[in-house]
């Protein structure tokens, strides 16, 4: 991989110890775990070792994961599980959540669910008092991301999860999945009935995430089929997927320490090196992921990504859901920044295999482009 590689916020590359997991089932072993056999059984062990592996990450037991196909399944599932409980129909999100759950929340107000949308300050942090004020007689649920993927600002989520306590009925759920990687989520002392995780975000395969389900939690699957995954996510599972996952749940208890002394060293490095050309971090600066650099240049975001993809830098203007669908920033928008000075923003996101040289030379670049843009305007 490139060390110029600096979109590490939507696909990271996997771990040796993932793929390595992952070979066997993806040559051999591909028996159903559903059948009776020898082949079968192992498959079954690895299920259950890779369960066990993602819930000790969380602090959750391993009957309380679910294996899905992706972060944004999770986030799926998790609202419109909530909702299809059919007693209440009011849900509360924050105004910076994920395209996955912001776009699952205005579907499900399209189909007659209330909505409340929590708003953020200028750092783009949402006040836990006006999550309260939010919450009715009506509500079934609450979801404030542990942090963003574009903006990388960490929520109060502790206080957040507390809330349960004044509202016990009430089923509160957080997109830990950017936030797992490099930061600790104990479900044990923060009562989430519901976190979204995502294999790819803590270094593992693509296509494989997981929602945790706390016990005793009633969430109607969005799925219907067979009894993989307990019948509440049928389909079969990928034990090649699935064991990748938790090979990087494994390594991640181990090393995530590390892992963020080093990236957080690089990300004050770089954003000191940016500030000196004359960009600024957007959103907090204290309660932030260790990977992500956020900034909003005074020249055009796009025409800095080809500058820069010309030199071999990879990054992005902001989430690339937006990129694609062509909408944009709600996260941005939440946070009063306007539509023409949202066009500057550039996202990078930092690697745990990232050297000091490698900012360097990313800096030069930055540099080179921002100065050659600044000459062209009027």
């Amino acid at each position: 991989m490139s060390h110029l590689y600096f979109n590490n916020a939507f696909s990271r590359r996997p771990l040796d110890e993932s793929l390595k997991a992952m070979t066997p089932f993806l040559q051999t072993e591909f028996e159903s775990p559903l059948t009776e056999s020898e082949g079968s059984e192992k498959v079954r062990q690895v299920i259950r070792q890779a369960r066990t592996s993602v819930a000790e990450m969380i602090f959750a037991k391993p009957s309380e994961i679910f294996f899905v196909s992706s972060g944004t399944e999770a986030n799926n599932w998790a609202l419109k599980g909530a909702v299809r409980r059919g007693k209440k129909n009011h849900i509360v999100i924050s105004a910076v959540e994920h395209f996955s759950v912001y776009q699952t929340a205005e579907y499900l107000h399209r189909e007659g669910t209330a909505l409340s949308i929590v708003p953020v300050n200028r750092e783009g942090i949402v006040d836990v008092d006006a999550v309260a004020e939010a919450i009715t007689t009506t509500t079934v649920l609450v979801t404030v991301q542990c942090a963003s993927d574009e903006i990388g600002v960490i929520q109060n989520f502790p206080a957040i999860s507390d809330l349960k306590m004044r509202f016990p009925d009430v089923l509160f759920h957080t997109d830990a999945i950017q936030f797992a990687c490099y930061e600790e989520l104990d479900v044990s002392r923060n009562p989430f009935d519901l976190v979204s995780l995502s294999s790819n975000a803590i270094y593992g395969p693509t296509g494989i995430g997981a929602l945790y389900v706390r016990e005793g939690t009633r969430l109607m699957p969005l799925l219907h089929g067979g009894m993989q995954e307990e019948g509440m996510r049928p389909g079969l599972q990928s034990t090649g997927l699935i064991a990748g996952f938790g090979a990087a749940a494994e390594v991640n208890q181990k090393s995530r320490k590390e892992w963020k002394s080093k990236v957080g060293a690089l990300q004050q490095t770089l954003i000191d090196d940016l500030r000196l050309l004359g960009l600024t971090l957007t959103g907090s600066i204290s309660c932030r992921l260790v990977d992500n650099v956020h900034i909003i240049a005074d020249v055009d975001g796009e025409a800095m990504l080809t500058l820069l993809t010309e030199q071999g830098v990879r990054t992005s203007s902001g989430s690339t859901c937006y990129q694609y669908a062509q909408k944009e920033s709600h996260v941005l928008k939440a946070m009063g920044v306007g539509a023409e000075q949202a066009r500057g923003s550039l996202l990078f996101t930092l690697d745990k295999d990232h050297t000091k040289e490698d900012i360097d030379t990313l800096v030069g670049h930055v540099d080179e482009a921002l100065g050659h843009l600044r000459r062209l305007k009027p």
